[in-house]
C-alpha cells in the first residue's frame, strides 16, 4: 500500500510532514526545535531542559493547573524533552482531538507563561534528576562514557550541573525561549488517521503568522578527542563497564550494514554477546550495544554489569567479541537480524507514535521521508559480506572505556 505522506515549508521555515495511517484512531505529533543542550549559553547547562519543563507550567491565558486540565478534558498524552540537538515536544491523542490538541500546544509553545513560581520546583525536580544519577550505575557510566566519547558540547548531559542550574533565573529561561524557540528550521510532523490538507490548514492557523526569526545553527562537530579511560572508583561487587568508538551517521551508505552488525552483537537472545558471555560463561547478569547515530557522526556504545571477580574476563571478552565480526557471519544471523529489523519496523507502523518519531527524525536527519519499502530494502539489503567488511573497516578503536567499581580495569 503507497504511503499517504504531505511534506511542506511554511512561509517562515518551519517543516510540516504529515502521513495518513488508515488503520489506526489517533494521532501523533511532534514538534523538534534546534534549541537543545548544545543551545545552552556558557555557564548556564542545564536551560533547556528547564525550559521543556516550565513550558508546560501554563500558557496562553491558562495557568498551570487550568493548562494541564485542559489537555487531560483531550486525553492528550504529551511531553517534553531537552536532548544534545533538539528540544522536542511530543503528543498523541485521538485522532478527532487532534486540532484542539494543537491549538494547545500552540500556545505552549509560543506562548508560555514561564511563571516565576515555578521556575524553583522545576529547578529542584532537575536537581533531584541528576542527584539520583548516583543510585544507577549503568546509567551514571553511560553518561560518563558519552562524556569522554563524544567533544564537548555534544557529549554533555542535557539535563546540565548543579552549579549552573542553581544560577538560572526566570529572565534567563525567557529570554532563551524567545531567541531559540523559532519557527525557522523547526519541524513539526503528525502521524494517525488524519485528513492531510486538514492538518496543513491547521499548521497555517496556528503557526502560518508566526515570525521566522533567526535561530542559531549547531553545528555538530565529529569526534576528534582520544580514547579515554575513566575509572569511578566505588567499593561494590557490582561493576558496571561502558564502552565506545566511532560508527557512522543515518545517511552514511554503511549505515545498515553498521546496523547489521550491531544486530549480530546484540539483536536478542541468539545474539553473541548474549550467548556467549551471558550464557555460555555466566559473566554478566546484563550486556548490550546500541546504535547511536547523530546526524554527522555516530558511534556504538556498549555496556556490561557484571561482579568485581569477573570485571576483567567480561572486559576482555566483550572486545573480543566485537573484532570477531570481522572473522565471519553465519547465514542463519544474517536471517535472524533481518526477521527482528523487519519485525521492529512493521511494529512502528501500527503506532502512530512511532510513525511521527521516524517522520521527524528523517526529516532533522536526512532533509527527507525515507519510505517503508525503502527501509524494508535497506534491511534486505544487509548481507554476511557486507557486515563483515564494516567489522573489517571499522575496528574497536579508538575505543573509549569507563568503567565503576572497586577497581580499574585494563584494556590488553
Amino acid at each position: 500500500m503507497k504511503q499517504k505522506i504531505h511534506q511542506a515549508v511554511m512561509g517562515n521555515g518551519m517543516r510540516l510532514v504529515a502521513e495518513r495511517l488508515d488503520h489506526v484512531h489517533t494521532a501523533a505529533f511532534q514538534f523538534l526545535f534546534p534549541a537543545g543542550s548544545m543551545a545552552d549559553p556558557v555557564g548556564m547547562r542545564g536551560l533547556s531542559n528547564i525550559l521543556s519543563d516550565l513550558m508546560t507550567r501554563g500558557a496562553g491565558k491558562q495557568n498551570n493547573r487550568e493548562f494541564n486540565a485542559a489537555m487531560d478534558r483531550l486525553g492528550v498524552d504529551f511531553s517534553t524533552s531537552s536532548g544534545v540537538l533538539n528540544l522536542r515536544l511530543a503528543g498523541n491523542c485521538l485522532a478527532e482531538n487532534l486540532e484542539k490538541a494543537l491549538e494547545l500546544f500552540a500556545d505552549m509553545i509560543r506562548r508560555p507563561t514561564l511563571p516565576e513560581k515555578e521556575l524553583a520546583p522545576v529547578v529542584d525536580l532537575a536537581m533531584q534528576d541528576i542527584r539520583s544519577t548516583d543510585d544507577s550505575p549503568r546509567k551514571k557510566v553511560m553518561l560518563e562514557v558519552r562524556k569522554q566519547h563524544f567533544p564537548a558540547p555534544l557529549g554533555l548531559d542535557p539535563r546540565g550541573e548543579i552549579k549552573t542550574l542553581e544560577k538560572i533565573s526566570i529572565n534567563d529561561v525567557r529570554s532563551f525561549h524567545a531567541k531559540k524557540l523559532q519557527p525557522k528550521d523547526a519541524i513539526f510532523s503528525v502521524a494517525g488517521r488524519v485528513d492531510l490538507d486538514q492538518v496543513q490548514a491547521i499548521a497555517e492557523r496556528f503557526f502560518g503568522d508566526w515570525e521566522a526569526g533567526t535561530p542559531s545553527v549547531l553545528k555538530e562537530k565529529p569526534s576528534s578527542k582520544k580514547p579515554a579511560r575513566v575509572h569511578i572508583h566505588k567499593e561494590t561487587e557490582q561493576v558496571h563497564i561502558g564502552l565506545a568508538y566511532p560508527s557512522v551517521p543515518v545517511a552514511h551508505p554503511d549505515y545498515f550494514a553498521a546496523l547489521g552488525m550491531v544486530q549480530v552483537l546484540s539483536g536478542g537472545m541468539s545474539s553473541r554477546l548474549f550467548t556467549e558471555i551471558r550464557e555460555k560463561r555466566g559473566l554478566c547478569y546484563s550486556i548490550w550495544t546500541t546504535l547511536s547515530p547523530l546526524k554527522h557522526s555516530g558511534a556504538i556504545l556498549g555496556y556490561a554489569g557484571t561482579t568485581a571477580a569477573r570485571a576483567q574476563e567480561t572486559l576482555n571478552l566483550f572486545i573480543s567479541e566485537l573484532s570477531r565480526v570481522a572473522e565471519g557471519v553465519e547465514e542463519d544471523e544474517v536471517q535472524r537480524l533481518q526477521v527482528g529489523l523487519e519485525t521492529s519496523l512493521l511494529m512502528q507502523e501500527d503506532s502512530s507514535g512511532a510513525r511521527s518519531n521516524s517522520l521527524v527524525s528523517d526529516i532533522f536527519n536526512l532533509g527527507r521521508v525515507r519510505p517503508v519499502e525503502e527501509l524494508r530494502e535497506g534491511i534486505a539489503s544487509i548481507t554476511r559480506k557486507k557486515i563483515i567488511d564494516y567489522a573489517k573497516r571499522n575496528p574497536p578503536s579508538p575505543l573509549t572505556l569507563a568503567t565503576i567499581g572497586p577497581s580499574k580495569l585494563k584494556i590488553s
